[in-house]
């Protein structure tokens, strides 16, 4: 838990650093991991036209970050993210909608099977790989899901999803759930994140033994410095 003081103190750093160091804000909607543009930036990736570090940390990358990575690889803007040059104020009241329908009956795969052998106990159900956090397991369950966002040009911005779930297990109790409900803040060269919101660590193409490459939400405050330069005085 983060208390007032200490988020005050977070903004009057990042604000303090703006000032040494401008950068082109970023700080759009984050792309959640499950969207296809990851594929195409790891295409990018193979063939060289990308670094491999923006795919290998701290995900999910931005709206921006990602029209900014498809640029500098000579590609053309991605159509459905926010555009490069957006001033002003915007607002998404639908970014994007799905409806998930599953029914699965599944087995626990232990986490050491003979193939890969590790001291670890415990089992994992399969059909709960890749869910962040959504209703899984043995039995029916349905999610409709609505994403949303606001903010002002690339410097400030607001997310959320709101949930609707059903289904026949215990973790698929029937109701409304705030999923995702974040705001990101972006000054010179410093991004503030507060919120609740997924977070991938690591490289993306393969699940991660201790935090898996699409893990459920949680609440935080993130504070990032993409780069810093301090001017001779």
């Amino acid at each position: 838990m983060v208390s007032g003081r200490s988020l005050l103190l977070a903004v009057a750093f990042a604000g303090g650093i703006s000032l040494v160091s401008p950068h082109r804000a970023l700080a759009t909607p984050e792309v959640p991991l499950d969207d296809l543009t990851y594929a195409r930036l790891y295409r990018l990736q193979d063939v060289g036209l990308i670094p491999v570090w923006p795919l290998s940390g701290t995900r999910p990358l931005t709206e921006a970050q990602i029209q900014s990575l498809l640029m500098s690889a000579g590609q053309p803007p991605d159509a459905f993210l926010l555009a490069p040059t957006i001033h002003g104020f915007w607002v998404r009241p639908i970014a994007r909608l799905t409806n998930r329908l599953t029914l699965a009956s599944d087995l626990a795969r232990p986490y050491s099977v003979p193939a890969r052998p590790r001291s670890m106990n415990g089992s994992v159900d399969m059909v709960c790989e890749h869910q962040e956090g959504r209703p899984c397991g043995d039995g029916l369950h349905e999610v409709l899901e609505m994403d949303s966002s606001a903010g002002i040009g690339t410097w400030l911005s607001a997310f959320s999803r709101i949930q609707s779930r059903t289904g026949t297990s215990r973790s698929a109790a029937t109701g409304l759930e705030i999923d995702r409900l974040y705001a990101n803040l972006e000054l010179g060269s410093v991004e503030l994140a507060v919120g609740r919101n997924i977070i991938g660590i690591g490289p993306g193409r393969r699940t991660q033994l201790i935090w898996g490459d699409q893990p459920p939400p949680l609440d935080y405050v993130g504070l990032s410095v993409h780069s810093l330069k301090i001017p001779n005085v």
